[in-house]
């Protein structure tokens, strides 16, 4: 199992502020979810049978765990802030907020 980890593919800065472009491609949108964790918090522990799901962090620091629901396959990434990855089907995560 492999997961690369995704950063803004564009960044612009000037006097009206910052703009990054998180993703840019083919995928549509059915969901789009931001929240705020305290430390020590673990969301997920489950998998989706046909969402693929995008998780970016804007701040802090987080710990995935991925274990494939009918390869056995495992891997853990950890993300820090403007990086993203790609939750696929049968990927069972567990996602551990460090900061």
């Amino acid at each position: 199992m492999n997961h690369p980890v995704f950063k803004p593919s564009f960044a612009r800065t000037d006097a009206r502020g910052v703009f990054h472009e998180i993703r840019n491609g083919d995928e549509i949108w059915k969901s789009v979810n931001l929240g705020e964790m305290r430390q020590g918090a673990v969301l997920g522990n489950h998998y989706h049978t046909t969402s693929r799901l995008f998780f970016f962090m804007l701040s802090g620091k987080v710990r995935i765990d991925f274990l494939h629901a009918k390869t056995g396959e495992r891997d853990t990434i950890e993300l820090n802030p403007l990086e993203g990855v790609y939750l696929e089907p049968y990927e069972s995560h567990a996602i551990l907020f460090l900061e």
